[in-house]
């Protein structure tokens, strides 16, 4: 553990000090928190409200949905379990912030699976059936009943452990795994089958996102114009301007200029759809790494000097980046959502109200 006490300290002066070590992770967490609860706001309120509804748009907002829950639960018990980080006393508040972390992030990664499915069957399978609104919330309510059921063993593993303060006879209380299944194999096994089930469903998304780009790399070339004036005889994704989630509707006969606004339209849907799956998975390589190595080596994270255990900590919360970044993406890539955002923060400051 890091060396945060001299002589003969209180428990008290011993959780202070490391509480003052650990000022960056709680400001990363507490910026995280409030970027993510803007941001997220935005999204609920304007992708069913402003934009176009189709598809894209249910399965954006419970994204944001899900980010929104871990704005505003798990993160400020985050950084209360940094602040009291020997003194951490409730057994109920660190079994509910741990399985509602675990139950936001299966929620996001089944969302962004389901994301990646609706993508590939726009992309690749055009002209067959495609997923309508209804469906996508049918998906999205068994994604919840299976996030529940993987992320409910995390009540029983985690609780209070004894934490090494670093001081001879005094010993604190951590929120992390319980002291009655330190010594068990149950909390490797659980972060196990999560880490697994990470592996698996982070492959299954590369590989449709590499079919969907392989389809709309061959969209592009086919549909390319062979002269300034030469209509294309190619293949091309068409897109009404209602459609602006990426689906492609049945009529033809569309120009081909009209062809190829679409079809940017889709890539560039299909990009944003890409950039939050990217952030998703590498912001959450480091956190399960970590959460690995402490099921693995016993009292890993209390073993760091002052740098480290800062680092640790920080890193330990990476996951953290994917609720404040997918805004962010959107507003980027989005015009519209971009524009429709500024109306809304331009009413709100300026008029109080939306």
């Amino acid at each position: 553990m890091a060396n945060v006490s001299h002589g003969n300290m209180t428990l008290q002066e011993v959780n202070d000090a490391m509480a003052v070590l650990l000022i960056p992770a709680m400001v990363y967490v507490g910026l995280m928190m409030i970027v993510g609860l803007v941001g997220n706001g935005l999204v609920v309120y304007v992708f069913p409200t402003k934009l176009t509804t189709g598809t894209q748009s249910v399965l954006i907002t419970c994204l944001a949905v899900f980010d929104l829950l871990s704005c505003i639960i798990a993160m400020p018990t985050e950084i209360a379990d940094m602040r009291f980080f020997f003194m951490f006393g409730s057994v109920f508040a660190c079994k509910m912030f741990r399985c509602v972390n675990t139950f936001c992030a299966i929620c996001s990664i089944l969302t962004l699976l389901g994301i990646a499915v609706d993508r590939y069957r726009k992309v690749c399978c055009p002209h067959k059936k495609q997923l309508g609104t209804n469906q996508v919330k049918i998906v999205i309510g068994l994604s919840i009943l299976f996030s529940a059921l993987f992320s409910w063993p995390a009540i029983a593993i985690y609780g209070i452990r004894s934490a090494d303060t670093g001081v001879e006879n005094l010993i604190g209380q951590d929120c992390s795994t319980s002291d009655a299944l330190k010594h068990t194999l149950y909390p490797l096994i659980y972060n196990g089958v999560l880490a697994l089930l990470f592996i698996i469903i982070t492959v299954v998304l590369c590989v449709l996102y590499y079919l969907v780009w392989r389809t709309a790399k061959k969209h592009t070339e086919t549909s390319r114009p062979v002269g300034q004036n030469t209509p294309s005889t190619g293949t091309t994704i068409e897109l009404s301007s209602a459609d602006s989630d990426g689906s492609v509707p049945n009529n033809t006969g569309h120009s081909p200029r009209r062809g190829m606004t679409s079809q940017r339209r889709t890539n560039k849907t299909t990009t944003i759809a890409f950039m939050v799956t990217i952030v998703f998975i590498l912001s959450f390589l480091p956190h399960l790494s970590l959460v690995i190595a402490r099921s693995t080596v016993k009292d890993f994270d209390y073993k760091l000097d002052d740098t480290g255990t800062v680092f640790f900590n920080i890193f330990l919360r990476s996951y953290f980046v994917n609720s404040a970044a997918n805004p962010i993406i959107y507003g980027v890539m989005n015009v519209r959502f971009r524009r429709e955002c500024c109306k809304v923060l331009k009413n709100v400051f300026c008029c109080g109200r939306v």
